[in-house]
């Protein structure tokens, strides 16, 4: 059991070294104009504004609800 365990433990320490030594490649200049992140993140807090809304108003009207029935 411990040869098995030992053996993938070397395999696994051996590894980095035949990794290759490629220097990384760098990432493109991103040259994307930021209207659609400005139009995500507009759409994105009106969602949640409106769905505050929604839950607000649903439970305004729950209690007016059960302030008519008890009443």
């Amino acid at each position: 059991m411990h040869k098995p365990i030992a053996g993938i433990f070397s395999v696994l320490m051996a590894l980095p070294a035949f990794a290759d030594d490629a220097p990384p490649v760098a990432a493109p200049p991103v040259d994307a104009d930021p209207t659609a992140l400005i139009l995500f993140a507009v759409l994105f807090v009106a969602m949640i504004g409106g769905f505050a809304g929604y839950i607000w108003l649903k439970e305004r009207a729950k209690k007016k609800d059960t302030a008519n029935q008890a009443g």
